[in-house]
């Protein structure tokens, strides 16, 4: 009980620390600010009229959320901070049961949750952006899914049915979860998948899914006066035409095939450096990363540069390349286990879905790559949680057993 105080007292400090800098700091470490004008005038239009207004391009999933505040309070940046936060903590909440009842280690949950108040996974919260509220929805959904697996209540497929639709409303890259995640659930219930229950639990998982994205499908299809083929699922063409045009098919595999390496040197970014690596130097008039390249090859650093944000940078990577590298021990740990088969894939599809069609082309210069593979780290920051509990405790016994 000592420990369990100790360690609720240093997560309630961080906690506090967060909020203070949360409402400290401006919005200024993503890409996606300017975001924040279209989803305010999304959320008038929608409040006043109904109707999304003019902004088509924009998901509807987050645009919701603001507009469920926008009923009680005034939506500014302190209302949006305070959206972001609450976010932030059942996202904690969540990557804590997690490690405690899928992990079955309650160690692995505490150290998860202190892990996940690194920056890199921190700065997100100044992000004006859907990403973190999209995070939130696919882990409490692959969360529900598991207690799903394992009891008969139906509420649990309802929930995770729930939030994975509305993640798939709230960003397009996660139409494609959606199977994903319901092959990886017919897996979980494989043994006993032809009783009642089971077949009641997957209709109730379906059907909450279709609920809300068949209304707004129906809606694309009469925007874009009845083209069925070429109206999107959610936001993006290509969400539909990678299954009927076989010309969007070639161009996924295309840079698998004429640029292999530079097809694993991507991969390898998006997974070892955070977002913010990539957000700041497109907004401020020095690339840091050209900064570093340059300093390593000339030895002498641009008096252009801000050494307190090159350093915090560094700080930032660093610290992120570690988590990734205990991450991977973890993964080796747990390679056996049923949610290990549900990352790979997840993190395959990602790496194949913004390598193959979004790096060459749309997001250039647009969005960092590395923002995509965000809504996994609470799987890769709980797998190295793992790893570190396992090496402490393997140390610990080792240590017991030299001195007794």
């Amino acid at each position: 009980m000592k420990y369990t105080r100790s360690t609720l007292l240093v997560l309630f400090f961080l906690i506090v620390a967060l909020i203070t800098v949360v409402f400290s700091v401006p919005f200024s470490f993503s890409h996606s600010v300017g975001y924040w004008e279209i989803y305010l005038r999304i959320t008038s239009f929608l409040i006043e009229g109904g109707t999304f207004g003019p902004d088509l391009y924009i998901a509807p999933g987050f645009p919701l959320l603001l507009a469920s505040f926008a009923f009680f309070t005034d939506l500014n940046i302190i209302s949006a901070r305070v959206i972001q936060l609450a976010l932030f903590l059942i996202l904690i909440g969540g990557v804590y049961l997690i490690g405690r009842d899928i992990f079955r280690s309650e160690h692995t949950g505490r150290i998860a949750a202190l892990l996940m108040l690194l920056p890199a996974v921190t700065l997100q919260l100044f992000a004006l952006d859907s990403m973190l509220f999209y995070t939130t929805l696919i882990t409490w959904s692959i969360l529900c899914i598991w207690y799903a697996s394992l009891r008969t209540s139906g509420v649990y497929p309802l929930v995770a049915g729930t939030a994975l639709g509305f993640a798939a409303l709230t960003d397009p890259i996660g139409v494609y979860v959606i199977p994903i995640i319901l092959i990886w659930f017919i897996f979980l219930i494989r043994r006993r998948l032809f009783t009642v229950r089971s077949m009641v639990a997957l209709l109730i998982f379906i059907t909450s899914i279709l609920t809300l994205m068949v209304p707004w499908y129906v809606r694309n299809i009469a925007v874009h006066e009845g083209l069925e083929v070429s109206a999107p699922f959610v936001q993006k063409r290509v969400e539909t035409s990678v299954l009927f045009d076989s010309d969007t098919r070639s161009l996924l595999i295309r840079p698998f095939i004429q640029t292999p390496s530079l097809v694993f040197e991507t991969a390898l970014s998006m997974l070892f450096s955070p977002p913010d690596v990539d957000a700041l130097a497109q907004y401020t008039p020095v690339s840091y990363r050209q900064a570093v390249l340059s300093f390593v090859r000339t030895k002498i650093l641009s008096d252009e540069v801000d050494v307190a944000t090159l350093f915090l940078k560094a700080s930032i990577f660093f610290a992120h390349g570690v988590v990734v590298l205990f991450a991977v021990v973890g993964v080796w740990l747990m390679r056996h286990h049923f949610l290990s088969a549900l990352f790979f894939t997840l993190l395959a599809y990602i790496l194949f879905a913004v390598i193959g069609y979004g790096a060459p082309s749309q997001f250039k210069d647009i969005s960092p790559i590395q923002e995509f593979v965000y809504p996994l780290y609470p799987f890769i920051y709980l797998y190295a949680a793992h790893a570190v509990f396992k090496i402490v405790t393997a140390l610990s016994e080792k240590k017991r057993k030299h001195i007794a």
